[in-house]
């Protein structure tokens, strides 16, 4: 018999590298009618640009991170720099796969969501980085 109930602690042991969590970010993506663009080979390209940048309905810049990892110096930069020139912005955790779902799902009524929080916006990854999600205009 399979017990339903998780143990928070044993979640916390399973690490997703950041290349899979992206091929799984990418295949819901393609699934979802996604456009998308990432820079295989970055070590020529400015510091701390996101990885993902998806295209539907909107615009999305996805930076991605493995668990327990925090922004750099360069990444905060374009965190702070999208949104303030109206893109959209999300860091992101695998722990977040659902959110990131729920996003490529419906993002024009995600990010409208984000527009609730006059300052930035408040979804999966506030308590990775202090809400380094942010929304510019649609």
């Amino acid at each position: 018999m399979v017990d339903d109930a998780v143990d928070p602690a044993k979640l916390k042991a399973f690490r997703v590298s950041e290349a899979d969590f992206q091929n799984q970010i990418l295949y819901l993506a393609k699934v979802l009618g996604w456009d998308w663009y990432h820079t295989y080979d970055s070590r020529k390209s400015v510091k701390g640009f996101p990885d993902l940048v998806l295209v539907r309905e909107v615009i999305l810049y996805l930076e991605l991170k493995k668990e327990g990892e925090k922004l750099t110096s360069e990444q905060r930069h374009w965190a702070t720099i999208i949104p303030a020139a109206g893109g959209n912005y999300m860091a992101a955790w695998p722990s977040h796969f659902s959110d990131i779902a729920e996003l490529l799902g419906d993002p024009v009524k995600k990010i409208a969501s984000w527009d609730a929080d006059a300052t930035s916006a408040t979804m999966a990854t506030e308590d990775q980085e202090g809400g380094q999600n942010g929304k510019g205009s649609v």
